[in-house]
């Protein structure tokens, strides 16, 4: 009988405790911060937390494919996007990279690589358990812009064309008049050196600091591509340079008199298209990027016009 009494007051006294605070075992985890702001240029802080009663650290931001997770040993953890307290995750963007480490239990490192896009990039670091979770706004400000190393072209593998294009179709009517009339036609007035620089990644043009650069581009002599000390600007937008010749040439079409013409000019362009690669390095951290894509250049080369006669 005493031991039934013992046993039975040692389940109501367990059961008192427990039902007095159901959280009294818990270990409080509260952050040192709620809000963290870092510099785009290889920033770092350290997040401290009042307990170590927390397992799963997750940052559920929207490009879930730049994201690595690796547990404490280094070993990466397939399709899973959530840190199981130590071990580390890698987000590595195209513009924005940066990793979440947890150190031990009450530590987690934020550390930056780069933010090179123009605007602040911002993520949500969510600490949690079983039964609540912790929150930390985060937010990388741009980092500096790189500097130009240089730019190589393809110059032995490229695409080429000529295509003709109609400039002038009209009809002039000298039916009336007694005396020949002249038509002026300029095949390379308003016309320039077309240059345009794709690349893979639209967000490239806003990487260099310098948006006024001129870097060298390749052109075509005596059908040869080659370096010939050519320049443009390293931008996304459709660039007319001058022409390398007059834009003033002229070739008089005669309209004799009581006669109706109608003239067709036309103008042939060499026009190619190359793969190009354009090193950069950033000023502060020395990271050392390389940007690909294609450019493409359009010029007049010739011309030729077409007259076709009716009398009145």
């Amino acid at each position: 009988m005493n031991t039934f009494i013992k046993f039975t007051a040692y389940i109501f006294i367990l059961l008192g405790f427990c039902g007095c605070n159901s959280g009294i075992f818990i270990d409080d985890f509260e952050p040192s911060v709620s809000e963290l702001t870092l510099d785009g240029n290889g920033d770092e802080a350290v997040i401290r937390f009042s307990g170590s009663d927390w397992n799963i650290l997750d940052i559920p931001v929207f490009e879930q494919n730049n994201i690595k997770v690796y547990d404490a040993a280094g070993n990466l953890i397939n399709g899973q996007l959530y840190l199981d307290r130590l071990g580390k995750i890698v987000y590595n963007g195209t513009m924005v990279s940066f990793t979440i480490e947890g150190i031990n239990s009450k530590e987690v490192k934020v550390a930056v690589d780069e933010n090179v896009q123009v605007y602040p990039f911002q993520f949500l670091l969510i600490a949690s358990n079983e039964y609540e979770s912790r929150e930390i706004h985060i937010t990388i400000s741009p980092s500096d812009r790189y500097v130009f190393d240089r730019i190589t072209y393809s110059l032995n593998a490229y695409s080429y064309d000529e295509p003709v294009i109609e400039k002038a179709n009209m009809r002039f009517d000298n039916s009336l008049a007694s005396t020949e009339a002249i038509y002026h036609f300029f095949p390379y007035k308003n016309e320039y050196h077309n240059v345009m620089f794709k690349s893979d990644d639209p967000e490239a043009f806003r990487l260099l600091a310098n948006s006024d650069l001129l870097i060298d581009i390749p052109t075509i002599e005596k059908g040869e591509m080659g370096m010939n000390g050519k320049k443009a600007q390293y931008v996304s937008q459709l660039q007319k340079l001058p022409l390398p010749f007059s834009d003033e040439e002229k070739k008089d079409v005669v309209v004799k008199p009581h006669t109706v013409s109608h003239i067709i000019g036309k103008v042939q362009y060499e026009w190619f298209e190359t793969k190009y690669t354009l090193y950069a390095t950033h000023p502060k951290t020395g990271k050392k990027r390389t940007i690909t894509g294609m450019m493409q250049s359009s010029i007049p080369k010739n011309y030729n016009i077409k007259r076709e006669d009716t009398k009145d």
